[in-house]
């Protein structure tokens, strides 16, 4: 059961970065 949560929280944290990258890129199309 630990080992899903632990899965899930690492998927979640790469998506936020990948999130976090993408609006970046989006801001620096705006500049």
């Amino acid at each position: 059961m630990k080992k899903t949560l632990d899965l899930i929280n690492e998927i979640e944290s790469q998506l936020d970065r990948e999130v976090v990258s993408d609006a970046k890129k989006a801001d620096s199309k705006k500049l």
